[in-house]
Formats: structure tokens, sequence, C-alpha cells
């Protein structure tokens, strides 16, 4: 599937689990000088090194500007921000897990004395996240096939991206890529994510060129589900 328009050269995707408490280690780029052919005829100087490559866009910066969001400084002293980081990081450690070991997983998870978390925002935290794992419309998302924190890099309209997707399913028919938001999910996305799952399907469709990539929003106050159509990203296509 190609983007009218749009230069796509991917250069790699890496698919790996993470557990609960694993890093994250992060693409770099080092140039490297060269000698000039006239140099080695006996020029004697260097030639100058290769221009250096910018710095390449990474996710939080691939749609622009986003709109606000929960502050870990706001007036709830980071409780909605620190609830939407902890709902990810079950979504993410979860469906690796047999469905009846994961209530009791996201409990000792989130009982852990450094989250700072009372019983009841234990219990509330714990029942969102199983409550998207256990919603019949979301279970082909985090089923078999599909991958946690999956890095994609590659090159889109001649700008290098490095990005890494919450959420990626490949089965032989289609490719599907999930996105968490934090916060009630609004009347219509904004459309620094829209730019931004666009990029994402360009990268994509540029590794799985014989299957189409759809795209998806997953609030998790919602919980909701948005499906992001072919002709709203073409519209935003880098």
């Amino acid at each position: 599937m190609t983007l009218a328009g749009t230069a796509i050269t991917p250069v790699a995707v890496s698919m790996r689990m993470k557990s609960l408490d694993s890093s994250i280690t992060r693409p770099s780029i080092t140039p490297g000088a060269r000698w000039s052919s006239s140099a080695r005829r006996g020029a004697g100087r260097p030639a100058a090194p290769e221009a250096r490559p910018g710095p390449p866009l990474v996710s939080s910066r691939i749609g622009g500007e986003e709109p606000p969001a929960s502050s870990p400084f706001g007036p709830d002293a980071g409780a909605r921000f620190k609830r939407g980081r902890l709902v990810h990081r079950l979504l993410e450690g979860l469906p690796g897990l047999p469905p009846g070991d994961r209530a009791a997983a996201a409990r000792a998870y989130l009982a852990r004395p450094v989250h700072g978390l009372d019983s009841e925002a234990v219990k509330e935290i714990s029942a969102t996240a199983l409550g998207i794992l256990d919603d019949p419309r979301l279970g082909s998302l985090f089923g078999p096939g599909s991958r946690a924190e999956v890095a994609i890099v590659g090159r889109v309209s001649g700008v290098d991206v490095s990005a890494r997707v919450d959420r990626l399913v490949v089965t032989e028919a289609e490719v599907s890529v999930i996105d968490y938001k934090t916060g009630p999910p609004p009347d219509e996305p904004p459309p620094p994510y829209l730019r931004q799952m666009a990029a994402y399907r360009a990268l994509l469709s540029g590794v799985y060129g014989d299957r189409p990539v759809t795209c998806f929003l997953l609030w998790t106050d919602g919980p909701e589900l948005m499906a992001l159509s072919g002709d709203l990203l073409d519209a935003h296509a880098p």
C-alpha cells in the first residue's frame, strides 16, 4: 500500500515484548568522517566530514504540538497523569499473561509502595486496564500476534522518523496499529494525533506493502476505541 505523493523508505521494524521493569534504549546516529580521493592523491588534508543528519523525529513530536494533556504538576497533584501512565503500563504487560493471572498481577504491580496508591486507586486502575483487555470489541488488538512497544524507524517524505507504537497487530490479512491516549475521548481526534498516526501508517505501509494498515486511538478514560479512516489520515499525511 502506498500513499500518493509520499516518499517512504523503511529502515527497520523491531518487535519485542517488554517486562514491567525493563528499560528502553534509544537509537543513536554517529556520523563518520572520510578522506576524499584528492586527499589520497597527495592533498594531505582530510575531506570535510559528511553532513551530519538531523535528529530523527520521535513519536512525541511527529504530529507537531500536542493538545494540552494531564500534567504531573496540575491541581490534582498529578493523579490523572499518574493514572494514565499506570494504565498504559498495565496494557503493555498484562496481555502476555494468561487471562486468569492478570487481575492478581495488576493488583500486585499497582500496590508497590513506589506508586503511592491507596486501595481504592489500586482497585480502580486495575479495573480500568482489565476492562479494556476483557472487552470483546478489543480482543483482537491484545490477542495472539499482537506486540507491545514496537520500535519503528524509517524515512517519510525525506524526514527520518523514530517512533515506538503502543500496540501492533500483524496478521496475514492486515496490520493494525494502536496508540493509547489518556483522558476522556474528544468528539473529533486532534490534528496532531492524526498527523502522528498518518506517519505511523506511512512507515508500516512501506514494510507491509501487501496489507492494509488500519490505525486506532484508544482513549483509556472511556474506554473508547476510535478507528481512523484512510481518508482522514490521507488528509494529514506527512
